[in-house]
Order: structure tokens, then C-alpha cells, then sequence
């Protein structure tokens, strides 16, 4: 391995030439080795004290395989090493050479002493293909015929053939291994011959303990299912996945009826896995691995445990070099591959934790566990060292660009059977008792997500009224002016807002209130109107503010024509000087929202968030941001970098580093880069040329608005915070602006029913026969009306618990319906025809505006 120093654990020839070269045989004295080639050559490293090397000279030792040179030529086929010398023996002549120390006569020779190369033993030898020529009982004195070589110590030993007597038997060439004692090598056409005799003979045990054997051995494995070019490297595995899995397909197809599953989870539990050595000897073992991960059955709960937690045992532990091969291994694959190693994981979380919660629910012990799944210990351990590998992979996967989207390593059970607020309890006291999935934030959708977002916001306000609280207490002792200052409402921060001043007023009122104020659970006054605001009346006060912050008049935000997505408007300071608290306004009215579980009517792009988390190069904005902006735009760049033509520059002939934007009907052009009007854009620099284009469109051309925006909703949410590292782009504008799914469907299912009302009322019926008719936009004022807002909590509208409840309608159903938007119940007088309802419902929903108490 081209260094001297003792290696207790088997190593990879360092040497390229040697790897290169099919080493069929080696032979070992005290301190030297001998490799015999397929091609009949001789390689020795080692010491060469006594000349055991044959190189010529005698006392050098060699790190590295080198030929013995008096041999090239030559084709020997046997070889063999006493303590410090060599045998070998020559195929077409049958001569027996020996080399290194013959002080005791171990070379064979007349004359005692060492020799550094090859010399001929005495004797006369003979073929092995000359005893065809002799006729079996007539002896002959013509010569020996060596049959097989052995050496140890300072003996040398030879089995002969006798010329006329010994039969003539099978050609010992130590080159060729015996198929009785070589390891069985599959591929797909073997197994499926294998497979077509046992249908033939109707004969299935002799398949099955093949394939028991096969599947117990990694020296099997290893050699099995292999490419043309078969040996593997730090970015290819040498194996033929797709044929692994057909083979397996074919395998539990044709033995289906011979309980082959639980022969080849036994073979992988119980003989293969725990056969791994530690560590792996070489880049081969490692394939078992990838192996294993071919076979369907361990991504079946109702199996894999018994596979998957010895295979977690050995993975786990094997060093990070050998666990960068793997992943390259399989990312280099085709996804379906990376994918069939997520789901191998991901799928036995998922059945753990629904077999908890459902195990909980059957012991009625709900609220005696934090994570509200009740385990085994073999359940727990699987879950929580099952999670590290599906770290791993998804490590792995965010340093590729993320190829496997990132949803798909989401549970959807965690959002639906775990106690995710107790979870966020056990993080923040870091726990290490029990299985915390926060510390493992790739698992959780984004339902769970905005419910750790709420604890955290529930437990961050708590700790803003506290604070307020303990401030007024000190104060009250101590009177120490302007140390303590006193907060008339430290339960809440409160904004006084009058409906027809709604921006000034909101502007006015967020910014004389301390970020630790904003802290606090908002709660929103209208002058002249007595509702208390218990949620109805701050959704209604999120929604009026955006529609005024996005009016035209301010002059902050566009819509863009195609996307009808917003932006900000990209004046230059030059011709027009932007009023930054206005920005600086959106941002936090965006924080303070998602702060308070309020959803926006805010459709801005993807790159908005993305710009929002800015924690790595992955959320840098793409030309996909700008297509999904101005998709028109994005599609001529596209064509940009994707044109083949041998004409380029001549079609792009006027193009250059600059771009032309009218402001006020102004024409003013931009260089994208310094000098950019007198660099032209050629096939060479064409990307460069992109991302300087999308970089000024999404970054520097609105960088004053956006830079205010951004520290705007950095006062209410601190992005560097824990809570905010664990998310993507794509699941904070969720947190946003929520759901896009209007499923009426689903919110009738779940909507209940009070006062005598129930799903089966003619009230009822006719009432969700009447929204059903309505158009998308009256379905939305619906929602306004009966929640204060039109936007859909992530979760969907099943999570939105409205409620629907008798009221009296009335002399001749004289009153219209009447909606409590804090706790989301609408009053339903039973009105008796389905038009009047419809009449009703419609001017409720169009006229009444505002907060009053009835």
C-alpha cells in the first residue's frame, strides 16, 4: 500500500498498475507476497532480505507490486512462498524455479545459498500435457511431471505425476478456482435459468437453498449483477441496479407460494448484515448495502423491522468517507434509486408512528405522553436511528441542488399523531429521553411546521406579556423614571385604527410600538365600533390593510399583466423618491400576520421568501423566479441560453450587458455590468449574461424597497431564529398568504351544527345547496363574512372549525344571518323557502360590514 507500517485492518492496493492487472492468486511468506495474474505474470512486494522477491538484487524491501522481470515472458501457473523464499512453477515447460534464501537447500539447488533470481531446481520436468504421450501401466524413466507445489518454513515440497503409473488427472493451475469452491455469481439470465429449471422439474428446494446461500454471502453479492465494467469507484457502484430489481421482482414472483420473503429477510438479518466486517475492506463491500435496498420487502412495515434495524446497526456506524461513497453511488443513479432509499426509510417511520398514536388511543392514556405515540423499544430505536438515515440522504440531497424535492421526505402522520407543541416543549429543554422530530425539521410538512411556528409564537408572546407585567411591578416599587417604563396594556399590543385612515393609522401605530411590544398578542380597535377583538376583528383588519397598502395611488407595488403576481415598483431615486416606511409597513404587517395566524391576500412570488430566508446559495434568485414573474421574459432568456445555432452572435449581434426600462415614459438604460453597454453577449458569456439580468430584475433594481420590506418583517420574526432555519421558501409564503384550496366539500363535511340544527336539516341542506351555486368570489365574501377573512389556513378549510347555529329569524324572517367572526359561527335563522335563504345570505354577505355587539 506504498508505505511501511503495520495495517490491522484490510486495505486497498494503493498502486493503479495493480488495479488495473486481474489478480487470480497470492501466496504469502514471513515478510513478502507473491500475486499470481490471469495472464500468467508474477508480481512480489515485500522484503527482499534473502533475494524472495527475485528482482536481482538482494536486501531492498518494496511497498509497491512490481513484476519479476526473469519471468516476463513466461506463463507460470503456480506459486507458492516458504518464510523467505519463492517457488513457481512455468505452464509449457513444467520447470520448477526458486528464488530467495537456500541456506538449508529449500531452493532445490546443488549448491547451498541465496539467489535473488529465478533459477531452474534440479531435476527433469516435464508438461503436464506430455503424459498423453505415455501409456498408463508402463513405467518410464523419462522425467516428473509436477502436479501441485507446496512450500512453508525452509521446506519445499512437490506432488508428481510418475510418467506410465499416475492417471492422468484434472491440471492444477492455481489461475483457475474450482467452481465447488468459488462463490456463486448471479446475474438476471442465471436466475431466471435457475428459476425456469425448478418450474420444469417441479423440484423447488434445490432454488431455495441456492438462493439462501447466495443471498448469506457478500462475496456472492459482490460478485454478482455486475456491468461491463465491474469494479467499483468513489462515484460509480459497478453493479446493475435496474437488473438487481427485476431479478428480485422475478424471484418472489415465481416463489411466491415457497415463503420466499421470509427466507431472504432471514438470509439478510440474520447471515448477510451481521457478515459486514467493520470496517468494510474495500469499496466492493460496500455495495451489500445498496443491495439490500433493491429488495421491495423493506419498504413493508409489516417486514422491514426485522431487515432494517440490523442494517440501521451496521450503516450508522461505518466511517463518513465510506457513507459519502454510497450517496454518491446512488445519486448518481437514476432518482428512482435515491428514491427507493428514501422510501425505504421514510415508509417505516410513517407506520411507526400511526401504530403509536393508534396503540395510545386503545390504552386511553392520551395526554400521559409528550409526543402523544405510544412505542415499543424496538419501535423507538427504529424511529429514532431510522430518522438518521433519512438525515443523511437528505443532507446528501440539498448538496445536489435537491434532485428528490424536499417534500418528498415529508410524514404527513407527524402533523396528524403527534403532539407537535409538546415536541417544541422538549426541544427548547432539550430533551434527549424521548424522540424530538424538530431536531429532524426535513420530516415535517408544512401543516406541522405552522403548528411549531404557532408554539413558538404562543411561547414568545407569553414571554412579551410576562415581561410587560414584571415591568409595571417594578415600577409601581421603585418609581425610577424612565428605567421601568409602565405599559397600560401589557396584555396586548393594541392599534386604535379608524376605517377611513387605515394606512396612516397603521402606520403611525406599529411604528411607536417597541419590537417588544409587537411581541405581544395583537389586538386591533375601530373607532366608533363596540366588537371586541377576540380574532374576527384583526382578520378584518390584516385584509382592509393590505387592499390599501396594494392600491395604485401609493405607488409601492405593480401586477404583473401575465402572472397577475405583485412587485415592487423599480423606480430610480433619481425620478422618484419611494417613501421606505411604507415598505418598511408591508414588512411587518406581513410578520405581525403570520405572527398572529393571519393569512394575506398578498400574492407575491416564490423569490419574495426566498430573498426573506437568504441563508444559502439554494435560495439565491434562478431564472425560474423570473419566470414565474414575467414568464415572457423568462421564456426569451431561456431561449437565450438554450439556442444551438452555429449563427449565435449573428442573431444576438446587438445584444449587450445593459437592459432599457421606461420610467414616467422616460426611457433610461441600465449597464448590468460595469461597461456592460460595450460588452456583447456571445455564446460564451451568454449565462453570465442571464444572471446579471435576473439579479437586476429581482435583486439590485429594488433593492432600497426590498431592503425596508425585509427589515419590516424582521422586527416581528427574527429569521435567524431556530424556528425560521427549519423552513423552505415554498412553506414560509404558506405561512403567509395559506392555502390556494377552496374545497367547499370539505368544509361541509366538517362544519358542525348547533340549537337543533344537524347535517340533515332542511336549513342546512338548503343552505349548502345555495353556496355550492355560487361563484368562487361569493364563495370568498362567504368566508369574509363568516370568518373576517377569505384566505385558507394551511391546514385547509376542514381545520377552519366553522360553526353554524339556530337563531330567531324574526317576524315573517324579517333579520339576515349574522356571523361571529372570533369564533367563526355563523347564526342561520330557518328561514322556509330556499329563495328567501338565498336573498338573505346574499345581502348579509354584500352589505354588512364592521363590528357592533348585539
Amino acid at each position: 500500500i506504498s508505505k511501511t507500517f503495520v495495517v490491522s485492518s484490510p486495505t486497498m492496493l494503493a498502486s493503479s498498475d495493480t488495479c488495473r492487472k486481474k489478480i487470480k492468486y497470492i501466496a504469502c511468506g514471513e515478510e513478502h507476497t507473491v500475486f499470481l495474474l490471469e495472464d500468467g505474470g508474477v508480481l512480489t512486494c515485500g522484503s527482499n532480505l534473502y533475494g524472495q522477491l527475485g528482482r536481482g538484487v538482494i536486501g531492498e524491501s518494496y511497498t509497491r507490486p512490481a513484476a519479476v522481470m526473469d519471468l516476463m515472458g513466461s506463463v507460470v501457473s503456480q506459486v507458492a512462498c516458504g518464510k523467505y523464499h519463492t517457488l513457481v512453477v512455468e505452464k509449457d515447460s513444467g520447470h520448477l524455479f526458486s528464488f530467495g534464501q537456500g541456506t538449508c537447500g529449500q531452493l532445490g539447488r546443488t549448491v547451498l545459498g541465496n539467489t535473488a533470481i529465478p533459477v531452474l531446481v534440479s531435476g527433469t520436468w516435464l508438461p503436464l500435457d506430455s503424459l498423453h504421450d505415455f501409456t498408463l501401466g508402463t513405467p518410464v524413466d523419462r522425467g516428473d511431471i509436477i502436479r501441485r507445489i507446496f512450500a512453508g518454513g525452509e521446506q519445499s515440497f512437490a506432488v508428481v505425476v510418475l510418467p506410465g503409473i499416475t492417471p492422468i488427472g484434472p491440471e492444477c493451475d492455481f489461475r483457475t478456482v474450482c467452481s465447488a469452491e468459488s462463490p456463486l455469481f448471479l446475474s438476471y439470465k442465471l436466475v431466471k435459468q435457475m428459476l425456469d429449471f425448478a418450474l420444469i422439474t417441479q423440484n423447488f428446494q434445490p432454488t431455495l437453498d441456492v438462493l439462501d446461500m447466495f443471498l448469506s454471502s457478500a462475496s456472492c453479492i459482490n460478485g454478482s449483477f455486475l456491468p461491463s465494467a465491474p469494479f467499483a469507484v468513489d462515484r460509480i457502484a459497478g453493479m446493475n441496479f435496474p437488473e438487481i430489481r427485476e431479478s428480485f421482482d422475478l424471484i418472489r414472483t415465481r416463489l411466491a407460494d415457497h415463503d420466499i420473503d421470509k427466507l431472504i429477510c432471514e438470509a439478510f438479518s440474520k447471515n448477510l448484515i451481521p457478515s459486514i466486517p467493520t470496517p468494510p475492506p474495500s469499496l466492493e463491500t460496500l455495495r451489500v448495502f445498496c443491495f439490500i435496498m433493491c429488495y421491495p420487502l423493506v419498504r413493508d412495515y409489516s417486514s422491514c423491522l426485522e431487515v432494517l434495524v440490523p442494517f440501521i446497526k451496521v450503516f450508522l456506524y461505518i466511517t463518513e468517507i465510506e457513507k459519502e461513497i454510497i450517496a454518491n453511488w446512488i445519486f448518481n443513479e437514476p432518482l428512482d434509486l435515491v428514491m427507493m432509499w428514501v422510501e425505504t426509510f421514510r415508509v417505516p417511520i410513517r407506520e411507526i408512528i400511526k401504530l403509536g398514536r393508534q396503540k395510545l388511543l386503545e390504552h386511553g392514556d392520551y395526554k400521559a405522553h409528550i409526543n402523544v405515540i405510544l412505542l415499543t423499544d424496538d419501535q423507538t430505536w427504529a424511529l429514532q436511528e431510522g430518522i438518521k438515515v433519512l438525515r443523511w440522504l437528505y443532507n446528501y440531497n440539498i448538496q445536489r441542488k435537491e434532485p428528490i424535492h424536499f417534500q418528498k421526505f415529508y410524514v404527513d402522520e407527524l402533523s396528524e399523531c403527534c403532539d407537535l407543541r409538546g415536541d417544541y416543549i422538549c426541544f427548547k429543554n432539550d430533551r434527549v429521553d424521548c424522540v424530538v422530530f424538530m431536531r429532524y425539521p426535513f420530516v415535517l410538512n408544512a401543516a406541522a411546521k405552522a403548528e411549531l411556528m404557532q408554539a413558538d409564537a404562543l411561547f414568545m408572546k407569553r414571554q412579551a406579556v410576562a415581561q410587560a407585567h414584571a415591568s409595571n411591578v417594578m415600577n409601581y416599587f421603585f418609581r425610577v423614571p424612565g428605567r421601568f417604563p409602565t405599559d397600560d396594556n401589557p396584555d396586548a399590543c393594541v392599534l386604535v385604527i379608524r376605517r377611513d385612515a387605515i394606512l396612516p393609522d397603521a402606520l403611525i401605530g406599529l411604528t411607536n410600538h417597541s419590537d417588544e411590544n409587537l411581541k405581544k398578542p395583537l389586538m386591533v380597535k375601530f373607532v366608533g365600533e363596540d366588537g371586541v377583538d377576540w380574532g374576527g376583528i384583526r382578520k378584518e383588519f390584516f385584509m382592509l390593510l393590505i387592499e390599501e397598502v396594494l392600491n395604485p395611488i401609493y405607488g409601492m407595488f405593480y401586477e404583473e399583466e401575465e402572472s397577475k403576481l405583485i412587485w415592487f415598483k423599480d423606480q430610480p431615486i433619481e425620478l422618484f423618491q419611494p417613501d421606505l416606511h411604507y415598505f418598511n409597513l408591508v414588512g411587518m404587517i406581513c410578520g405581525l400576520a403570520m405572527y398572529n395566524g393571519v393569512n394575506l391576500d398578498l400574492p407575491f412570488p416564490l423569490v419574495v421568501y426566498k430573498k426573506l430566508l437568504k441563508r444559502s446559495a439554494l435560495n439565491a434568485p434562478t431564472l425560474n423566479d423570473l419566470e414565474m414573474l414575467k414568464p415572457s421574459v423568462g421564456k426569451h432568456l431561456r431561449q437565450l441560453l438554450e439556442y444551438e445555432g452555429d449563427d449565435f452572435e449573428k442573431v444576438y449581434e446587438d445584444l449587450r450587458f445593459e437592459i432599457t426600462k421606461v420610467h414616467f415614459g422616460i426611457p433610461q438604460t441600465i449597464p448590468l455590468v460595469p461597461n456592460g453597454n460595450h460588452i456583447v453577449v456571445t455564446r460564451d458569456n451568454r449565462r453570465q449574461y442571464v444572471q446579471a439580468y435576473v439579479d437586476y430584475e429581482l435583486t439590485l433594481s429594488i433593492k432600497d424597497q426590498f431592503d425596508a420590506f425585509a427589515d419590516g418583517f424582521k422586527r416581528v420574526c427574527n429569521t435567524k431564529c431556530e424556528i425560521y432555519t427549519i423552513l423552505h421558501a415554498e412553506e414560509l409564503m404558506l405561512f403567509v398568504i395559506g392555502s390556494g384550496n377552496y374545497d367547499f366539500n370539505s368544509l361541509r363535511e366538517h362544519t358542525e351544527y348547533y340549537n337543533g340544527y344537524d347535517c340533515d336539516h332542511r336549513v342546512i341542506i338548503h343552505f349548502w345547496k345555495i353556496v355550492n351555486e355560487f361563484s368562487l368570489d361569493v364563495k370568498k365574501k362567504l368566508l369574509v363574512f363568516w370568518t373576517g377573512s377569505n384566505r385558507i389556513p394551511l391546514a385547509g378549510l376542514k381545520n377552519m372549525k366553522l360553526r353554524i347555529q339556530r337563531m330567531d329569524g324574526g317576524p315573517n324572517f324579517i333579520r339576515l344571518p349574522v356571523a361571529h367572526t372570533c369564533a367563526n359561527i355563523l347564526d342561520l335563522p330557518p328561514y322556509p323557502t330556499l329563495e328567501l335563504m338565498r336573498e338573505k345570505l346574499l345581502k348579509a354577505i354584500n352589505l354588512t360590514s364592521g363590528f357592533g355587539i348585539i
